[in-house]
């Protein structure tokens, strides 16, 4: 993975939606509890 698309990535992010918080509520539109329950898993490949 190139080291630069993900920090392009969050930066847009954060421009766009002012923190990843944000992103993931009004971008993605979860609920608050649909965010909590994906954060307690872990990320496995």
């Amino acid at each position: 993975m190139e080291p630069s698309w993900p920090r392009a990535a969050f930066a847009e992010v954060d421009h766009l939606y002012g923190d990843f918080d944000s992103y993931v509520g009004e971008g993605l539109r979860l609920d608050a509890e649909t965010a909590e329950t994906l954060r307690a898993k872990p990320l496995t490949g």
